[in-house]
């Protein structure tokens, strides 16, 4: 039960939660969370599909953006998959496409009795990756400039 998990005990079964593992070329299966209120929270599935595209890019290179648009609820019932198309890979950046789908699939997307297909999720052409300098890590630190011959005592 949640209520005995020590807060350390939460945080390790969240991260569990959102890994991803490799299914497939630039494939990935999702981990699903029963016992819940039956849709898949938006911020997992979020989480997965960026863990999922990370595992395609450099380790130099991390998140700079992303934009999703949910198209359809998922079920707790059934495990996310995640395909991953690499769109770009430049010299500083990397952009990838990620689409959820859940159920039986085809071609990433959910089929429906009808035949019809729907992505469960997408985050379109604008998951980027920006590749980490040195001189970054401390871009936004200010130094105060002291007029010559001041000084403090």
């Amino acid at each position: 039960m949640d209520g005995e998990r020590t807060p350390e005990q939460l945080v390790a079964g969240l991260l569990k939660l959102l890994e991803v593992k490799p299914d497939g070329e630039d494939r990935f299966a999702g981990r699903r969370k029963r016992g819940g209120v039956g849709r898949v929270f938006g911020g997992e599935v979020i989480a997965q599909a960026l863990n999922a595209a990370e595992a395609t890019v450099a380790d130099d290179r991390a998140a700079h953006s992303l934009h999703a648009y949910f198209l359809r609820g998922g079920s707790e019932d059934h495990p996310s998959d995640y395909q991953v198309s690499r769109d770009f890979d430049g010299g500083s950046f990397s952009n990838r496409r990620v689409v959820a789908s859940q159920h039986a699939q085809h071609n990433g997307r959910i089929r429906h009795v009808d035949g019809s297909t729907t992505p469960l999720w997408t985050s379109g052409k604008d998951t980027r990756f920006r590749e980490i300098e040195d001189s970054e890590l401390f871009a936004n630190v200010r130094v105060r400039t002291v007029p010559a011959g001041e000084i403090h005592r």
